[in-house]
């Protein structure tokens, strides 16, 4: 994903820079840039260093988020850095919107040498959207996503669950997931996602046998067999996740472990005799009515597949 830095204002920059410094493994982050009072720092933070095996030392930096649409000066740099001195960090950070070139970073070492650094680094655009594709998340967070099925994979998952949606964080046990798909394909159809929260949180799944699992406890489990559905993966910002896709069924009622389940809107229950009832009058088993005294043998509906 290329990145258009126009669309985000200098104060949201300086966030985004937060947010990765988190995940970079920068601690006790203080972002002075957030009151507007920054006197020549963005941000503070502390780093751990290990300068030889078994030894760890924690490091100040001092961290200037800077959003330019146009090229750095030498002077600009030279700015930064004497304003950076006064509050004698060990090493000093510049995180820019812009791709420097090999001079201005040649410069940039040779200079430094002139102040009391341990370290001066630059991130540049390039190193940004490298660490942005690492984060997908905080890229979510602030540019969106350029792909359409994850775009609505993540409405959805916001909107919560409901009638044709439920969320499992992992995969259920055979008889307890086919119990939520045959309550599906006895509906209207649906949608099961594994890796998400009941709340919507995506806390990820990946099951590299998902679909041999999935099919052989529909195959097995299930009078009528339920054999088209689908099984998609998903790379969100926050994580992979599966979908299971589930069409309402043409041969209903279906069994899952031995009963007719329904979805009553963000839940699964048992069907009554007289839904029961229902579906059978409609594959034309009997006329059905109100006052019918009619026994369902469920078990022998099973032999019939």
């Amino acid at each position: 994903m290329t990145i258009d830095w126009s669309k985000i204002p200098p104060k949201e920059f300086e966030k985004l820079c937060y947010r990765i410094l988190e995940k970079e493994g920068f601690v006790n982050l203080e972002w002075y840039g957030a009151s507007g009072q920054d006197r020549g720092r963005d941000i503070i933070g502390f780093r751990d260093e290990t300068p030889l095996p078994g030894q760890r030392v924690q490091k100040k930096w001092l961290i200037q988020c800077k959003r330019f649409l146009t090229s750095l000066s030498k002077s600009h740099l030279y700015k930064e850095l004497v304003n950076a001195a006064e509050h004698q960090p060990d090493g000093v950070l510049f995180v820019v919107s812009t791709n420097l070139g090999a001079n201005l970073l040649d410069w940039m070492k040779s200079v430094g040498k002139q102040f009391n650094f341990e370290y001066i680094f630059i991130w540049d655009a390039i190193h940004l959207e490298t660490l942005l594709s690492k984060h997908k998340d905080i890229q979510y967070e602030f540019f969106g996503t350029e792909d359409k099925a994850v775009e609505s994979i993540l409405k959805t998952i916001e909107e919560g669950e409901s009638k044709h949606v439920e969320f499992k964080e992992s995969l259920p046990p055979p008889r307890e997931l086919v119990r939520e798909i045959c309550a599906f394909v006895n509906t209207s159809g649906g949608k099961i996602f594994l890796g998400i929260s009941d709340d919507g949180q995506v806390s990820g799944f990946k099951d590299s046998k998902l679909r041999d699992k999935v099919l052989n406890w529909c195959n097995d489990l299930c009078q009528p067999p339920i054999r088209d559905i689908e099984i998609k993966e998903y790379a969100l910002p926050q994580g992979p996740i599966a979908v299971i896709e589930i069409p309402e069924g043409a041969d209903k009622p279906y069994l899952g472990a031995n009963q007719v389940f329904l979805r009553h809107g963000p839940s699964v229950r048992n069907a009554s005799r007289e839904e029961i009832g229902k579906f059978f009058a409609r594959r034309g088993f009997f006329q059905y009515s109100p006052e019918l005294d009619f026994s369902i043998d469920l078990e022998a509906y099973k032999q019939l597949f």
